[in-house]
């Protein structure tokens, strides 16, 4: 007799679990269901009960389990700044906010104001401001 089977896990109850999940955290486990039944039969185990209609009576009435079905389904791995646009962002609008404020606080603000508004300094002084700017921001 396979898992399955034997704690009643079936389309019943994994859309009674994706209804819930999607309900409580907005994440969508359309797809899942080999997934969801493999990560909440180890917490099965876990808290001994063989049966998924047991645990979704457990889940429905303890707020405390129903935290831990969303941890033991969710893969809890965050990409920060993982989409084009995001990044965009950051390099466009975030970094040269905080630049300015590094800078004017390093070399002062008549420094940044050159930068700022493009006013051309010798190579030689762009090159040294650069390095001691990136050297200093980073």
């Amino acid at each position: 007799m396979n898992d399955s089977s034997q704690f009643d896990y079936s389309q019943h109850i994994f859309k009674e679990i994706k209804d819930i999940v999607y309900k409580k955290s907005g994440i969508n486990l359309s797809g899942k269901y080999e997934l969801v039944h493999a990560r909440l039969l180890k917490r099965l185990h876990t808290i001994d009960l063989n049966s998924f209609p047991k645990y979704m009576q457990l889940v429905t009435t303890d707020e405390s389990e129903l935290m831990e079905m969303i941890n033991a389904i969710t893969t809890n791995v965050t990409h920060f700044f993982r989409e084009q646009y995001q990044l965009e962002t950051l390099a466009n609008e975030l970094c040269p906010i905080i630049l300015e404020k590094k800078a004017a606080s390093i070399f002062g603000q008549q420094v940044v104001l050159l930068v700022k508004n493009h006013i051309a300094l010798p190579s030689p002084s762009r090159k040294k401001i650069s390095h001691i700017t990136f050297a200093h921001l980073i």
